[in-house]
This record gives structure tokens, C-alpha cells and sequence, in this order.
């Protein structure tokens, strides 16, 4: 008689249809297929103040039927509090920027998760998020959009169930006139992975300026960085921009200048401290400290590019915040320049979130004879290794009762009885590389 090692699950399911109500998908049920709302109205051309697009709404929007992807892109640190609710229902929408500035308004879905992201569906970069009140209407205000770029938002309620059959979601764009900075963008190398980057990971990051106009004569001075707690905080690899170079008409000279990293800078004119981040020395100014010097003058045809290296924390703490805000002064904000601007300036935002550890994805049960081995290829959802151990079974022997690592549990089993016998295993991936631990699988 052959003796058998097996785990048996025995499901037997019985469904009466009585009647049935069922609700379609959403034909946005996907970023893919995101919901159009083509290139908002442009604002004004650019004199003074504000120029305010007219606004665009769309009504009677519902998330009845709709499914979350998994794994589930969201964000944390949302306007109202909190992060995005994930996992959730959500549907999607897009748009193409004609400001740099974006009013969002949503009315009628209490409690409700929006995110707006950057990038492409498959490689989305978030930007920023909202949650509504229980009175279902919230704004959100995001600055630093890149004309002619297309932009996702993501709508969800505000549970893993929740859903809303009619609400409404309107959007403008804006151009404020009286900034010094009007257009810029901050780009992340690799993009995170369905909002994502592992610990350890190493992200490069550049923010490029291609627009600085000088209200007040304010010169280009500074670009500082701020960034999440899920960083090392340690800001390295940095590559600083070239001077414009520009000698504009009239007695003097600008004088020759380079931009270089400064842990910090205090500024001669206003006392303020600034940094870490990039700022302009000028030659013509003793000593090395930028706090004392102009900035980098422009004819307004100039592009400055900077960029630095960002590492997550080898501490695995899933979904803590990656967030990265880049900001900018003028010379009479962080330099010498007696005359001060710039300071409404909007900082350029990233979001990402720390991943979450492996999920398992191999079968939870194999049934084998007596003297086999159990064979069982494991896998996870991301690239992962594995350890592994069995709970002993006085009536078997083989099984490893110690840590085991490696891809497949390969124990020899033999069932010293003639009754059939159960062998459980737990095993515990762990994400490759960024080493965090996921949910351990009982097979």
C-alpha cells in the first residue's frame, strides 16, 4: 500500500440565483482609460496677478462598480489629513496643463480619496492628494505644472468599499503673474513602481528651471530641497547648474559666477537661513559665501538644470512618505539684493511612498507520496528570496525543522505510517533587493 503526505482543502459551493442587480464597470475604471478632460481653457496672457482659466465640470461622475488595482498606487501626506485611502474603488480622469497652477473642486462624495499624479499610467509620479470632508466637497490647489503635460486624478471613497453615485469634479488653471519662477520641472530616475521605491533604493533626481522672470530685479539665487522621513536625509552625487552667463546692457558687470551645493546658506540682506540645496556664488563678491552675493542674472532664455542622489531608508516601513519639495529664491530672498520677491514662488512636488513587503503568489498546498519530494517552487509578487521551515510531524520524517533559504522546498518526505499525514511549512519572502520582510505563507 502506498502512503500518502497531502493536504487536502475540500470546497464544495452551492449559489442560488434568486435575482440578481449588478452594476457595470466604469468606462474609467482604469487609468488607461481614464475619463478625458482634454486641455483645460488656457488663462490670460501673462501682464500682472493672476490669469484664471475658466473653469471645466463634470457631473453626475459615480464609482458604483468600480475596481482597485492591485497592487494599489496612493499617496500620503494629503491636504485634509492623512493618506489616500488604499486599498479602494477608484476611477480615473485626466487632463492637459494650459497654466501652471491647478484648482481641483469635488462636490458630493463624503470622505472621498483624490490623487493627482504625473508620468504615464504604467510609470505613474505622484503629485499631490486631497480628502474630502464627511460633507463631501474639498478643493486643492497644486502649483508648479508643466504646460502641455498630461496629468491623472484618481477618485476613490474613502473605505476599501466605498463608492459614490454622483458627484461632480471641476478643474481650472491658473498663471500667476507675479512669480519669479514660471516653469520648471522635477523629474525622478528610475520612476517609482506603482508609487513606489524599496529600501535601499537609490533615486536620482534633477529639477530643471526653464522659465525665471525678474520681478524687482531679483536674480536666480537658490534651489533648496526638502524631502520625507522614508530618505537617509543624506543628499549626495550632486550636480549643480552652469551660470547663465548673460551681461546684460548697460555700465557694470554681472561678473562671473558658479553654482555649487551648500548645506546652508543665511542671507546678507534678510538674515534668513536657507539650504540645503544649490545656490549662485558670484566672483565679484569676496569670500565663498552666496548669502553675500547677487544671483545669476538671465535674458529669459535661460535653462538651469541640477540634480543629486536620494536614498530610501534600509529601514523597511511600508508606505512611509518618499516625498521630495524643491523651492526656489530670488537674490533678495537668500542673497545680498535689497529689494524682496519671489517669496510666493510655488514649490515643485514628488511623492512616493516606502513598498510594502512581498506577497506570496505560490500554491498554499502540494499533496506528494511517501518518499517524494515536496518540490514547490516559491514565488512572490516582486523579486524576492525565501525562508522557510516545517512545523515536525512525529509521523514523518525529512522535514527541515531548522531555517532553510532558497527558491524551492525540496524535502524528501517519508510517512512512516499508513494514515495519511500533514507537513506545514511557513515560509517568509523577503523583498530583492531592499530586504523588507512580507507576510508570512503557511503551505
Amino acid at each position: 500500500m502506498k502512503n500518502f503526505i497531502t493536504k487536502i482543502v475540500l470546497s464544495v459551493i452551492f449559489i442560488t440565483v434568486f435575482g440578481s442587480l449588478s452594476w457595470a464597470q466604469p468606462a474609467n475604471n482604469n487609468c488607461s482609460t481614464a475619463t478625458s478632460f482634454g486641455s483645460l481653457p488656457t488663462p490670460g496672457a501673462c501682464s500682472s496677478g493672476l490669469q484664471d482659466g475658466a473653469t471645466v465640470t463634470l457631473s453626475n461622475q459615480t464609482t458604483v462598480g468600480a475596481t482597485g488595482a492591485s497592487p494599489y498606487v496612493y499617496l500620503t501626506g494629503c491636504t485634509g489629513g492623512g493618506p489616500m485611502q488604499a486599498p479602494a474603488l477608484d476611477t480615473w480622469y485626466s487632463f492637459t496643463a494650459t497654466g501652471t497652477i491647478l484648482n481641483l473642486s469635488i462636490a458630493g462624495f463624503p470622505n472621498a480619496s483624490v490623487g493627482i499624479w504625473g508620468g504615464t499610467c504604467g510609470t505613474p509620479t505622484g503629485i499631490a492628494c486631497l480628502n474630502v470632508p464627511a460633507g463631501g466637497n474639498g478643493t486643492i490647489t497644486i502649483p508648479s505644472l508643466t504646460i502641455g503635460n498630461t496629468y491623472y486624478i484618481q477618485i476613490s471613497g474613502g473605505t476599501s468599499s466605498a463608492t459614490d453615485s454622483n458627484f461632480s469634479i471641476t478643474l481650472d488653471n491658473d498663471i500667476d503673474c507675479n512669480d519669479c519662477l514660471r516653469a520648471s520641472t522635477l523629474t525622478a530616475t528610475p520612476a517609482p513602481v506603482n508609487g513606489t521605491y524599496a529600501p535601499g533604493q537609490v533615486v536620482r533626481f534633477c529639477y530643471t528651471v526653464t522659465q525665471w522672470v525678474e520681478t524687482s530685479a531679483n536674480w536666480f539665487h537658490g534651489v533648496q530641497i526638502s524631502m520625507g522621513p522614508g530618505w537617509t536625509g543624506a543628499i549626495t552625487g550632486t550636480t549643480p547648474a552652469t551660470q547663465c552667463g548673460y551681461n546684460p546692457p548697460g555700465p557694470g558687470d554681472p561678473g562671473a559666477g558658479v553654482w555649487a551645493f551648500y548645506n546652508s546658506v543665511t542671507s546678507s540682506a534678510t538674515g534668513s537661513t536657507f539650504g540645503p540645496g544649490f545656490f549662485f556664488d558670484n566672483a565679484n563678491v569676496a569670500g565663498s559665501d552666496p548669502g553675500q552675493n547677487f544671483g545669476d542674472v538671465t535674458d529669459g532664455t535661460c535653462t538651469w538644470t541640477f540634480c543629486w542622489d536620494l536614498t530610501v531608508s534600509s529601514t523597511c516601513v511600508a508606505g512611509q512618505s518618499l516625498s521630495v519639495s524643491v523651492n526656489t529664491t530670488g537674490d533678495g530672498e537668500s542673497g545680498s539684493w535689497s529689494s524682496v520677491a519671489c517669496q510666493s514662488d510655488p514649490a515643485n512636488t514628488f511623492n512616493a511612498v516606502m513598498s510594502p513587503g512581498p506577497v506570496m503568489t505560490s500554491a498554499n498546498a502540494v499533496t506528494i507520496c511517501s518518499n517524494q519530494s515536496v518540490g514547490l517552487a516559491l514565488t512572490a509578487n516582486i523579486p524576492s528570496t525565501f525562508s522557510w521551515i516545517a512545523t515536525a510531524n512525529p509521523n514523518v520524517t525529512g522535514e527541515s525543522t531548522t531555517a532553510q533559504s532558497g527558491n524551492t522546498i525540496n524535502n524528501v518526505l517519508v510517512n512512516t505510517t499508513s494514515v495519511t499525514q500533514v507537513v506545514t511549512y511557513t515560509v517568509t519572502p523577503t523583498s530583492s533587493p531592499g530586504g523588507c520582510p512580507g507576510t508570512p505563507q503557511t503551505v
